[in-house]
């Protein structure tokens, strides 16, 4: 990912991309389980690094990232 770009876009792009992670997460959590896991680290890294924050949006980003990543671990510990 981009995340020394990311990091100096404009608020609004910034809100954007959190809107983009939060759609995308749930259906990344049911791809293959070693891109899958590599995908979410690269949005937590991507959150911590973004500070011009919508902060509604950007707690339901971390939110989402993180039940993603307890659906990818539970998927896991099925098998």
């Amino acid at each position: 990912m981009e995340n020394g770009r990311l990091k100096y876009i404009s608020t609004d792009a910034q809100t954007t991309k959190y809107a983009d992670i939060i759609d995308n997460s749930a259906g990344i959590a049911n791809i293959e389980y070693g891109f899958s896991v590599k995908y979410m680290s690269e949005y937590i890294s991507l959150l911590e690094s973004l500070n011009k924050r919508n902060s509604m949006l950007y707690r339901e980003a971390i939110k989402t990232v993180t039940q993603s990543m307890q659906h990818i671990q539970n998927n896991l510990n099925k098998v």
